[in-house]
C-alpha cells in the first residue's frame, strides 16, 4: 500500500465536493469548499471559479481576501485573476469606472472569465468607450480557440480597428497573451486599410503562433502579391495544393500583372477539373486577347460543365477564329435554347455563318443584336463585322471607320485582321489617313506588331516616319523591321534609320540592341558585341536582346556564355503570353541546343 499525503487528500475532498456544488447550483457550498482547496494548495485552476462563485454569492470578503492574497505575490501568475477579483468587487461596490479599469487589464492579460465578459457586454461603457468594447469583443472572440465564426463580434473588432488604426496597433501591441485568430483579424483590418507593414506585421505573427494556419498563408500570399512578390507568394503556396489553387485564383484574377505563361499551364495541368479556376483562367484569357489560353481553359471549363454565356462566347468566338468551327457545336446549340435571347451567343451564331461566307444571314443576325445588350468585350467584333459588311455592300464604310473612338479603333483592328488581314490594313490605313496622332500610330504599329504582321508593321511604321521624322521609336522599329523582313538586302537603309534614331535618343536599349544585331548581320561580330552589351544594360531582361547576345557569342565560338543568355531568354519568352517577334521561341530553342552541344564538346 502507498502513504497517502494527508494534505493532498484534504485538497482532493474540498475540490470534489466544490465541483459537486457547483454542479448543483449551491454557490455558498461551493464557494467554502473551493476555498479551503485554494487554502490547502493555492492553485491558479481554483482561482476563476473562487472569484467567480464569491461574485455570485455577493461575498466582498471573500473577494477582498483573494485580491489581498493575489497581491502578495504568492503566486507567480497573478494575472489575469488579480483583476478579475477587482473588477467584480468594483461591480458589487456600485464603482462602474473602477470595473472598467480593472476588466480591461484583466481582458489584456488574456481573461476568458465567462461572468466577467458577460457583465462587460451588460456594462454601459460597451458600445460607448472605444477600449473597453474593443478589449471586450476581443475577450469574447478569444474565447473561442478554433476561431471559428462569429460574425457580429468579428464585425465588430474589425469595425473598432478600422476606427482608430493606430489606437488598436498600440492596443495590440500592449496585450499580455497571443492568439492567432486575432492577429490575422487586424491583419485583414491593415490590409483593407491599406496599410502593408502592420498587415504583414500581424500576419506573420499569426504564422508564427500557428505554422499550419492556413487563413494566415492565404492572407501572406495576398500581401506578397501586392507588393510583386510572386516568388515568396509561390515559395509559400509550395507542397500544399489548397494554398496552389488558392494563390492560381488570386494570381489569375486579382493580379493579372504577375501572372505568366508557365504559370498558366502549371495551374491547368494541376487543377484541370476545378470550374471555378478554369472559369478564372478564361476570363483572363479573354481580357488578354491570349487566343492559346483562351482554346485550353474555354474547353476545360466547358468540360467541368461551366455555363456563363458570356465567357462560353468568347470560347466559341475564338474557335471560330481559329478553326473556323466550333468542336462541340451541340453544346453551343443547347446553350443557345437555354439563353435565347442572350446577345453574345446571337454574335457567336451570326459569326458562324459568316465562317461559312453565308453573308446574308450573317447580316440578319447582327440586326437583331443591339449593341449595348452585348459583353464590351464583344462589341467591337460586332463593330468589325458591321463595317465589313458594309464594305461588301458599298455603304460608307469608311466614315464608320473615321468617326471611330481611338480606343475602339484599336481594339476593333484585332477583330479586323481576325475577320481579313487585307481588310485590317485597309482599315488602319483609312483611320490613319488624315491622323497627326503619334501614339495612334504606335499603337497601330504594336497591333500589327502582336498579329506577327511584318508587312502591315512595315507599311505602318513607314508612313509614320515620314509623318513624324524626329521619333526615334518609329525610326528604330522601321529599321529593325527592315532587318527583320530583308536581312542584308536594306541593311544599310536600316542603318542609317537606327543610327538616327540613336542620335535623337542616344540612351534607349531597344535601338542600341537594333544596331547590334545590323552589325551581326553584316558580319561585324565585336561591334554587334559592344552594342548589344551597351543594351543589355538597359534591358537586361528581355528575351530579345538576350538571344541576340546568345547568338553573337555562338558565332564568336563561346557557347558556353551563349548558353547563359539563351537561356534567360527562354525564360522572358515563357512568361509572355505573345511571342516578342514571330518565331522567337523556335529561333531560341534552335540556338540553345546547338549552345548545349557545343558547350559540352568544348569541355571533352
Amino acid at each position: 500500500m502507498l502513504p497517502v499525503d494527508p494534505s493532498a487528500a484534504a485538497f482532493l475532498a474540498n475540490y470534489l465536493s466544490c465541483e459537486v456544488n457547483l454542479l448543483q447550483e449551491h454557490y455558498k457550498e461551493a464557494s467554502q469548499y473551493c476555498y479551503n482547496a485554494f487554502k490547502i494548495k493555492p492553485n491558479p485552476l481554483l482561482l476563476e471559479d473562487l472569484i467567480n462563485l464569491a461574485y455570485k454569492t455577493k461575498n466582498k470578503n471573500l473577494l477582498k481576501e483573494l485580491i489581498s492574497f493575489l497581491s502578495q505575490g504568492e503566486i507567480k501568475k497573478r494575472e489575469p485573476y488579480l483583476s478579475e477579483a477587482k473588477a467584480l468587487l468594483c461591480l458589487l461596490e456600485g464603482k462602474n469606472s473602477c470595473f472598467v479599469e480593472s476588466a480591461e487589464r484583466a481582458f489584456i492579460y488574456g481573461s476568458r472569465n465567462r461572468v466577467l465578459i458577460g457583465e462587460a457586454l451588460k456594462n454601459g461603457a460597451f458600445l460607448k468607450d472605444w477600449k473597453f468594447t474593443t478589449l471586450t469583443a476581443l475577450a469574447v472572440y478569444s474565447l473561442n480557440p478554433k476561431g471559428e465564426k462569429n460574425e457580429i463580434i468579428e464585425n465588430l473588432i474589425k469595425a473598432s480597428f478600422a476606427l482608430k488604426p493606430k489606437e488598436a496597433k498600440k492596443l495590440l501591441d500592449s496585450l499580455k497573451f497571443e492568439n492567432e485568430y486575432i492577429d490575422l483579424l487586424a491583419a485583414q483590418v491593415f490590409l483593407y486599410l491599406n496599410r502593408l507593414n502592420e498587415a504583414f506585421q500581424y500576419a506573420q505573427r499569426a504564422l508564427k503562433l500557428n505554422p499550419n494556419f492556413k487563413e494566415a498563408k492565404k492572407l501572406l500570399i495576398e500581401l506578397y502579391l501586392l507588393e510583386g512578390k510572386k516568388k515568396k507568394a509561390l515559395s509559400l503556396a509550395e507542397g500544399d495544393g489548397n494554398l496552389k489553387l488558392f494563390l492560381y485564383k488570386e494570381l489569375f484574377g486579382d493580379f493579372p500583372f504577375l501572372a505568366d505563361r508557365k504559370l498558366f499551364y502549371e495551374a491547368v495541368k494541376e487543377f484541370p477539373e476545378n470550374r471555378e479556376l478554369t472559369e478564372t483562367l478564361l476570363t483572363f484569357s479573354l481580357t488578354q486577347r491570349w487566343k492559346e489560353g483562351i482554346l485550353k481553359s474555354g474547353k476545360l471549363y466547358l468540360k467541368n460543365g461551366g455555363k456563363n454565356p458570356a465567357l462560353l462566347a468568347g470560347y466559341f468566338l475564338t474557335e471560330l477564329k481559329v478553326y473556323r468551327d466550333i468542336e462541340e457545336r451541340n453544346k453551343f446549340k443547347k446553350l443557345l435554347k437555354e439563353y435565347p435571347q442572350n446577345a453574345d451567343l446571337k454574335l457567336v451564331e451570326a459569326f458562324r455563318y459568316f465562317t461559312r461566307c453565308q453573308l446574308p444571314k450573317t447580316k440578319e443576325l447582327l440586326n437583331k443584336i443591339h449593341p449595348r445588350e452585348l459583353t464590351k468585350l464583344y462589341t467591337y467584333l460586332y463593330t468589325a463585322l458591321k463595317i465589313y459588311l458594309a464594305c461588301k455592300e458599298g455603304k460608307q464604310w469608311k466614315k464608320k471607320i473615321t468617326t471611330l473612338p481611338p480606343k475602339v479603333y484599336i481594339k476593333s483592328l484585332y477583330e479586323a485582321y481576325d475577320i481579313s488581314p487585307r481588310f485590317a490594313d485597309s482599315f488602319a490605313q483609312i483611320y490613319l489617313q488624315n491622323s497627326t496622332n503619334a501614339t495612334l500610330y504606335g499603337l497601330t504599329f504594336i497591333t500589327f506588331s502582336e498579329l506577327g504582321d511584318l508587312k502591315a508593321q512595315e507599311r505602318v511604321l513607314k508612313e509614320a516616319a515620314e509623318r513624324f521624322p524626329n521619333e526615334p521609336t518609329f525610326l528604330n522599329s522601321l529599321g529593325y523591321t527592315y532587318l527583320l523582313l530583308y536581312g542584308k538586302e536594306k541593311i544599310q537603309e536600316a542603318k542609317n534609320l537606327i543610327e538616327k534614331a540613336l542620335q535623337i535618343d542616344p540612351n534607349d536599349g531597344a535601338t542600341m540592341d537594333s544596331l547590334g544585331w545590323a552589325y551581326y548581320l553584316e558580319g561585324n561580330l565585336k561591334e554587334a558585341k559592344r552594342w548589344i552589351e551597351k543594351a543589355l544594360q538597359k534591358v537586361p531582361e528581355d528575351p530579345v536582346v538576350n538571344y541576340h547576345m546568345g547568338e553573337v557569342l555562338l558565332k564568336l565560338n563561346l557557347p558556353c556564355r551563349a548558353k547563359f543568355y539563351l537561356e534567360e531568354s527562354l525564360k522572358g519568352v515563357e512568361k509572355s503570353f505573345r511571342e516578342p517577334e514571330e518565331g522567337l521561341e523556335k529561333r531560341v530553342y534552335k540556338a540553345l541546343y546547338r549552345a548545349c552541344e557545343e558547350c559540352q564538346n568544348s569541355k571533352r
